[in-house]
């Protein structure tokens, strides 16, 4: 089967037949094909830019120079936006206005560090609004908040950090309009999200979920979360993490509810241990292949996160590194089949100080026990 494959020649772009018989398979004038062949090759060219995004101009920045080559171009372009993903890039230094006045109406992508007047104007467009990406001052997030409690019904993708910050600000609970039902990835850092349950109950579609230096422990107890986290059965990725403040433990009820999540394969955690303990016996995550844990204190029973953990994912395998401040740990498992029914655990102890205790008397599941000393 022959394959086409996009060639320059004197400076002229062409198609040349690839594949086995047609070594000498003669070039073809790029302008010779028909308008499907045309959108096979827009579309690789999009594939391109969007493995190659950080090394290179993004796709939404590109696809601005093929349809200046020739009125057939942009007319096979613009008659398919959806599939060939055309987006309007707002950054810093875009001329919003002008942009919007010449371009036909396609979603809209903001990524700025900044809330001057461009950025401004384009959020003012929340129907069209499909990707968001800011990374504020403190002092800016007050007019941010004028705009973005509004319904955004095309929103894929919203993340939002704050930096220099005394107080965190507070997201309110008519945040993108209370729901974001298109929401597929959400980063918030440096924020405060009380009401976050209930706003992630309406997000069905998200698979990347990230919550990044919280401190409203109080308002997400693991209860909370999980209840939130129920309505995920797409979330591939979780990442939490607060602050160094302390948390708020909770007894867990005799029996909890657990949220099953049933696409989750990756799972990080930086806080208290008390709170994994907590939200690990309230969620349910068959597929789990990754779970790293990063606790602040350096003193803890490690026997009970590796229990709980064993119900998430068929782990055989935990590496356990003591800091001077922290401690991080991390489970996975071996290729092939479980469940498993013993545990390998490597210690690295980077704090001598640290209280480090390992019995296998206490674990019936343990198979090994390697610890690594440092100085």
């Amino acid at each position: 089967m022959a394959l086409l494959r996009p060639v320059i020649r004197d400076g002229v772009l062409n198609a040349q037949a690839t594949g086995r018989n047609c070594e000498n398979s003669p070039c073809v004038a790029i302008g010779a094909l028909p308008d499907e062949i045309l959108l096979k090759i827009f579309d690789f060219c999009r594939l391109a830019a969007v493995k190659s995004y950080e090394c290179s101009r993004p796709w939404p920045k590109m696809w601005h120079k093929l349809v200046h080559v020739c009125q057939r171009w942009r007319y096979v372009m613009f008659s398919s936006p959806l599939s060939l993903d055309l987006h309007l890039y707002c950054t810093d230094g875009t001329s919003v206005r002008e942009m919007l006045d010449v371009w036909p109406p396609f979603p809209i992508e903001i990524n700025s560090s900044n809330l001057g007047d461009n950025i401004m104007a384009a959020l003012e467009h929340h129907d069209r609004i499909c990707q968001i990406t800011l990374h504020l001052a403190d002092s800016e997030y007050e007019r941010l908040a004028t705009v973005v409690q509004k319904p955004f019904p095309l929103l894929t993708t919203f993340r939002l950090s704050t930096y220099f910050y005394r107080h965190a600000p507070v997201l309110s609970d008519t945040f993108l309009g209370g729901s974001a039902p298109q929401l597929r990835s959400l980063c918030l850092e440096g924020l405060t999200f009380p009401t976050l349950p209930q706003f992630l109950l309406s997000c069905n579609d998200l698979s990347d979920l990230e919550l990044l230096r919280m401190s409203d422990i109080a308002c997400n107890s693991p209860e909370a979360m999980a209840t939130g986290l129920s309505s995920l059965t797409r979330l591939t990725h979780l990442n939490i993490q607060f602050g160094q403040s302390g948390t708020i433990r909770r007894p867990p009820p005799l029996a909890p509810t657990r949220a099953l999540l049933p696409a989750l394969t990756q799972f990080e955690f930086c806080g208290a241990n008390e709170y994994l303990e907590d939200l690990l016996i309230r969620i349910d995550t068959p597929r789990l292949e990754d779970l790293t844990a990063i606790f602040h204190q350096n003193v803890f029973d490690i026997r009970q996160v590796i229990s709980h953990s064993r119900t998430l994912g068929p782990f055989d395998r935990a590496d356990v590194t003591f800091m001077l401040y922290s401690v991080v740990i991390q489970f996975s498992h071996s290729e092939g089949t479980g469940p498993y029914k013993t545990l390998d655990l490597a210690v690295m102890d980077d704090a001598p100080e640290s209280q480090c205790s390992l019995s296998h008397a206490t674990w019936p599941f343990l198979s090994s026990t390697t610890q690594f000393w440092r100085t």
